[in-house]
């Protein structure tokens, strides 16, 4: 994509665990061609735990890791804390990301130490019902519905109806499990461009009034985060819809601020 870092689209990204319990980052020299090559060269020695991210867009056909004589890697055992599970759309995926633990997914596992299972599908974040059944087959710590933006050219009876089932297909499958639904933030960037800023600001409504209407039936552990919750502005995205690097920071803090709340409500859990 034009807009996207090749570093983003098809790059590595390599963290380590640091002993205080804050993530470190490492560049490392990279080549693309043919074959994309990382060399890190220069880590500190010691014995850490390792976050190497994969592309955001281009998928992995083969990979090899290799290490120093003297050094010693193995993989960890899987975590048997539950994972966050986002759907949603290109931002979601990761799009546009200078690399990929920018994306604001990467971000927020790094911050509250929790694994994420990406479901970000670029243009076709669209609520479709045998894509949240299987959403619900995942056994999660919290659903984030961040899906809205794929769909500006649907119906708003359309858009309702998808959120309000899929929220009951979650409800049904998963009780009690937290569900963060999202408003798509762009109109919080207040553009020259009258009518991007009206398409979705039809959206965020839709959304607002269709999350009243779920509460109202009695459906609970449903929350909302708002445009002006994420707010983007006029230097966080690259073309008024996706965010660069600043915008997934502005995106993750907004995530952060309502998770770390609701995993406050419910314990940890």
């Amino acid at each position: 994509m034009p807009h996207m870092p090749s570093t983003g689209v098809s790059g590595l990204d390599l963290y380590a665990l640091g002993t205080d319990g804050h993530w470190e980052w490492s560049g490392g020299k990279y080549h693309f061609g043919d074959t994309i090559t990382y060399h890190y060269s220069s880590l500190k020695p010691g014995q850490r735990e390792y976050d190497l991210y994969l592309p955001l867009y281009n998928k992995v056909k083969w990979m090899e890791i290799g290490v120093p004589e003297h050094a010693h890697l193995e993989p960890l055992r899987l975590k048997a804390q539950k994972p966050v599970v986002i759907y949603g759309t290109s931002i979601t995926q990761g799009g546009v990301a200078s690399r990929p633990g920018m994306a604001w997914p990467a971000i927020i596992g790094r911050r509250i130490h929790t694994p994420v299972v990406n479901l970000g599908f670029s243009g076709n974040g669209k609520l479709e019902e045998p894509v949240v059944e299987l959403l619900g087959e995942l056994d999660a710590r919290l659903y984030i519905i961040d899906g809205l933006g794929n769909m500006v050219g649907f119906a708003a009876d359309t858009i309702a109806n998808r959120l309000i089932k899929a929220v009951r297909i979650l409800r049904t499958k998963r009780p009690g499990v937290p569900i963060i639904i999202a408003d798509d933030p762009h109109p919080a960037i207040r553009s020259l461009d009258l009518r991007v800023d009206s398409l979705y600001r039809r959206i965020d409504d839709i959304t607002e009034a269709t999350f009243k209407k779920l509460r109202a039936s009695g459906i609970r552990s449903v929350y909302l985060l708002t445009s002006a919750d994420i707010g983007l502005n006029s230097e966080s995205t690259v073309e008024g819809l996706h965010p660069n690097d600043y915008g997934m920071i502005l995106y993750a803090d907004a995530y952060e601020k309502i998770i770390r709340r609701i995993l406050q409500r419910t314990g940890g859990k």
